[in-house]
């Protein structure tokens, strides 16, 4: 059966269209009765691709792609997935998720995207008369959201913002399902015909998160700033890494379902106790994390042993409260994880190799294995590939090719890359760029703040002769530090901030003399 109308496009919802509207969510209603008299049921397969349309918000939120709810339903992970509901989505009880999800399924973000898109060619204070005269409150965004839709309209033709309204729909009834808001026959009759939109709608899973990720920009200019790098390493680790639903599911699956099929033909696992582990790990039960681990490493499958690996390996590396730090505890964890080609493992192991911790330094080494982790999705592989073509470590020195890297880096969501950049940029004066050295510096710093980025940035614009804004940033760097110091071994800094404050101090006079 064919939903594509149904979930497709929405009408604009202005005076001449209402009517029309109206009839269509009334011939939507009519089709959801007429396929739930003949409940469809799936098989495991077309569950799991079903989920995968929700790998980035999965991803993201170190979920299980191959069990329903995400995370085990265990108290912790409960409460914590309905405080996010109520939170983000104003949603507390069965009632409203459905209210929710009707609005995500036959409005949604697409709704404002089209309406805008058909306001086009009108003048704009008939735009505005219009909102008035229907008591509509225009968006405290709309100039922002109107020139998205101006840059966009024509890539997004036949699309709209599809692939954002219904992923989040697929996590919505996920979500649902461990918040014991509704049961899971009831979930996959949301999650199925969406999965099929999408898929009727889309050309790749990599079509899919470009159209999610605009959806999200399109959504929030903000949150797109503040956390959109987050979302780009999730698609990264989706395209890459063979663990990953994308690679493990075909894009053109058969989806079509049967009344015929048995319902058990298509169970799901429950999620692994590898991440009951991470609730206890978050919880702060840390040995009861280990003792589950140790448990899991030992289980069939690859990926759910390779992620214990790399927890184990995190616990001893960064310690917990009643687990001491035990670096050479930690690299053997990770060591096992990366021979099971674990990303994040695969990344500790080259920078053991590349600071000489818990295994001899070697440059070599930890360039193989930092190519292999940028292989399998970890994007902060990159972003260290590049530091050692521009240090010269192990490879020939090479600055284009170091850049190259942290652009790459950076377009995934890389936290470092861009820091790197502009200590680079800083380094050599023959590719010397103030303006974009200080962009980049300040790009970091929102990304992440950590003293090496407030060195390189304040470095950066000392040098780019940007005396106030060095002072003010300074400033910004102490109290930081202050802030942090009960969560680090204290740096050495009191003495670099009286260096730094002379030198503006000496730049200001000489630009006003």
């Amino acid at each position: 059966m064919k939903l594509r109308n149904k979930w497709h496009r929405v009408q604009p919802f202005d005076s001449v269209n209402r009517m029309n509207r109206f009839v269509n969510i009334l011939l939507i209603s009519l089709l959801v009765v007429s396929v739930r008299a003949e409940t469809l049921h799936y098989t495991t397969v077309q569950k799991q691709w079903g989920l995968a349309t929700s790998a980035i918000l999965t991803k993201r939120n170190h979920e299980d792609f191959y069990s329903l709810m995400g995370d085990p339903p265990v108290p912790r992970a409960i409460e914590q997935q309905q405080n996010s509901l109520r939170r983000w989505w104003g949603i507390s009880d069965r009632k409203s998720l459905i209210k929710k999800m009707k609005w995500v399924r036959d409005e949604g973000h697409r709704a404002e995207f089209d309406q805008i898109l058909a306001d086009r060619e009108k003048a704009e204070w008939l735009v505005v008369l219009r909102d008035r005269l229907s008591l509509k409150d225009r968006a405290y965004d709309y100039d922002y959201r109107r020139t998205f839709v101006e840059e966009h309209a024509d890539e997004l033709e036949g699309k709209s913002l599809l692939a954002w309204d219904l992923a989040r729909l697929v996590s919505l009834a996920r979500w649902g399902v461990l918040c014991g808001y509704m049961e899971a026959e009831e979930a996959w009759e949301w999650i199925m015909p969406a999965a099929l939109a999408l898929q009727e709608t889309y050309d790749s899973w990599e079509d899919l998160a470009e159209n999610y990720m605009l959806g999200r920009a399109f959504w929030s200019e903000y949150y797109t700033f503040e956390s959109g790098h987050k979302y780009k390493q999730a698609i990264y680790w989706n395209l890459k890494n063979e663990c990953s639903p994308w690679n493990r599911m075909d894009w053109g699956t058969d989806l079509t379902g049967s009344a015929d099929l048995q319902p058990e033909d298509g169970e799901l696992p429950a999620a692994s106790d590898y991440f009951v582990a991470t609730q206890y790990d978050w919880g702060g039960q840390p040995q009861k994390a280990i003792d589950l681990l140790l448990q899991v490493k030992d289980e069939s499958d690859d990926y759910y042993r390779a992620l214990a690996y790399n927890r184990l390996g995190n616990i001893y590396e960064h310690g917990r409260v009643g687990i001491a730090m035990n670096w050479r505890k930690a690299v053997e964890y990770y060591a096992a994880g990366a021979e099971l080609g674990n990303a994040d493992c695969l990344f500790e192991i080259g920078n053991a190799h590349y600071q000489g911790n818990g295994r001899a330094k070697d440059f070599n080494k930890a360039m193989e294995y930092l190519q292999a982790a940028a292989e399998a999705g970890n994007v902060g592989a990159l972003t260290s590939m590049g530091l050692l073509y521009a240090d010269g470590d192990g490879v020939e020195k090479d600055l284009k090719k170091a850049a190259e890297l942290y652009a790459e880096a950076t377009r995934w969501g890389a936290t470092y890359s861009e820091n790197n950049m502009a200590a680079m940029m800083f380094e050599n004066p023959e590719i010397w760029e103030p303006e974009e050295a200080v962009e980049l510096a300040y790009n970091a710093i929102y990304k992440r703040e950590c003293n090496s980025h407030y060195d390189t940035l304040v470095k950066v614009l000392i040098k780019a002769k940007y005396w106030n804004d060095a002072w003010l940033e300074l400033n910004d760097w102490e109290q930081y530090d202050m802030r942090q110091r009960d969560n680090y071994d204290p740096l050495d800094l009191p003495k670099k901030f009286k260096v730094f404050r002379n030198v503006i101090q000496k730049g200001r006079l000489k630009s006003e003399a």
